[in-house]
């Protein structure tokens, strides 16, 4: 459906719904993951931008080729996105091969925008030409190919087999994704060399696919580097599957302050009691209160309301105080600035009986 080709077009309601839903698309995205936000608040947001978005397609061709197509050149991710989505719900012939023409490797946040809106679409809606990435000589176009067909579980199996032996992390990375979502039989030796890989994209893939087909070494591995600065999944993992004794190693982390802030967050997603008395006894450490807090309510479901919480005190505005050896390494500087400065005893103070150059701002290069 589009709008009757008999009517005149009034632009600028259309450039006004191209804005608007730039800016709501946004903030859709930022509701997602924040923490603050009811999924009824997100829903409500989430109707006004489909709206807006079918409004752009009603427009059909006119406001594709002059709206929508140039759009994707933007430089802001969420304008790309907005016109991706909309060109691939229309029914305008030439959009498509438009978002064909926009998919290019070496502008990244673009590309990623436009995959960002066909992740959202039906399988039937994807673009007739996605398939035939699935052999782009491109790694970015062949990973975006695999991760979009791959939620729907679309790509053949022996392509996601080849493409774990592929040189590129990113394609290696999108086929162990889609393996996950299919459920397609990972082989154990790959597995094992993949939960190797110097790339922690792909190793973090390789845990996930591992554990939801069953593979020991996955779990092995996950308790063997949760302890590492870079094992916040494992970490993740074994709050949520650990037995009492493994839990107990990830429980003993928290007496590592680098790692402390990750150890509380995963036991927020552990429910287990264990972690809750962890969380009690780090409500005491000021530097960990209000995390371990918010933990210990994911666990028991408690709600800091009704007098259990307090306001975090506000932040002052006044500057601290320079300390005694930072005043001396100013007034050091301001008299090596003097002695390069002509200038500077005509014009300038003085600092502890020497000339400063508090009037001689070029005094101080680079300070």
């Amino acid at each position: 459906m589009t709008a009757r080709a008999d009517l005149p077009l009034l632009w600028d309601i259309y450039e006004e719904y191209l804005d608007e839903a730039e800016f709501l698309w946004s903030q859709w995205e930022r509701m997602l993951v924040s923490p603050d936000d009811w999924l009824h608040e997100v829903e409500e947001r989430e109707e006004r931008l489909f709206a807006l978005l079918d409004g752009l397609v009603l427009g059909g061709s006119p406001v594709a080729e002059r709206l929508l197509v140039p759009a994707l050149e933007a430089d802001v991710p969420a304008r790309v996105s907005v016109a991706a989505f909309a060109l691939a719900s229309g029914e305008v012939p030439t959009s498509t091969e438009a978002l064909r023409t926009a998919l290019k490797e070496d502008a990244p946040a673009s590309l990623a925008a436009i995959q960002r809106a066909l992740e959202l679409l039906a399988r039937e809606a994807l673009p007739a030409w996605l398939p035939s990435l699935l052999e782009a000589p491109s790694p970015a176009l062949r990973a975006l190919a695999i991760d979009l067909l791959g939620q729907h579980g679309a790509v053949p199996p022996q392509v996601l087999s080849e493409s774990l032996t592929h040189e590129e992390p990113r394609v290696v990375h999108a086929a162990l994704r889609a393996m996950s979502r299919s459920r397609t039989r990972l082989d154990r030796a790959a597995l094992e060399r993949l939960l190797a890989s110097p790339h922690p994209e792909v190793r973090d893939a390789a845990l996930v696919a591992g554990l939801l087909q069953g593979h020991r070494a996955s779990w092995s591995t996950c308790l063997a580097t949760m302890g590492a600065p870079e094992g916040k999944l494992s970490r993740l993992l074994v709050a949520m599957g650990a037995d009492e004794h493994e839990l107990g190693k990830l429980l003993a982390l928290l007496d590592t302050p680098k790692l402390r802030q990750d150890v509380l967050w995963a036991l927020g997603f552990s429910g287990r009691q264990a972690a809750a008395d962890a969380c009690v006894a780090l409500m005491e450490d000021e530097s960990s209160a209000a995390l371990a807090a918010e933990a210990f309510c994911a666990i028991t479901g408690l709600r800091l309301d009704q007098g259990l919480a307090v306001e975090r005190p506000e932040p002052s505005e006044e500057l601290p105080p320079l300390e005694e050896e930072n005043l001396e390494r100013v007034a050091r500087a301001l008299r090596r600035g003097c002695a390069a400065s002509p200038g500077c005893a005509r014009g300038g103070a003085m600092v502890e009986g020497s000339p400063s150059a508090l009037r001689c701002p070029s005094a101080l290069p680079g300070w």
